[in-house]
């Protein structure tokens, strides 16, 4: 049976512990339009919508697109290949 004192050490380092796995978790607060600002900074322009959906339906090297397995739709799921191949 733990003692009072065993037991008081133990939840101390119970709490301890749970403290250190919190503070390692990454921390994802920021919200779309900082997550967008910080692609922005990256790429060092504003984002063009129009370049983006030309480059997501171009066929890249006449042979792919992205639009090719995800749909015309670039936040749809999509598809794998093989099975755009059954249909």
């Amino acid at each position: 049976m733990l003692t009072s004192e065993r037991l008081r050490v133990s939840r101390s380092l119970f709490v301890l512990g749970m403290i250190a796995a919190a503070s390692a978790l990454p921390a994802y607060a920021q919200s779309l339009a900082q997550i967008l600002q910080g692609y922005a900074a990256q790429a060092g322009t504003a984002p063009v919508p129009a370049q983006g959906q030309r480059f997501f339906t171009t066929r890249h090297g006449r042979e792919w697109a992205c639009a090719t397995c995800h749909g015309a739709v670039p936040t749809g799921n999509g598809l794998p290949v093989v099975h755009r191949r059954t249909r």
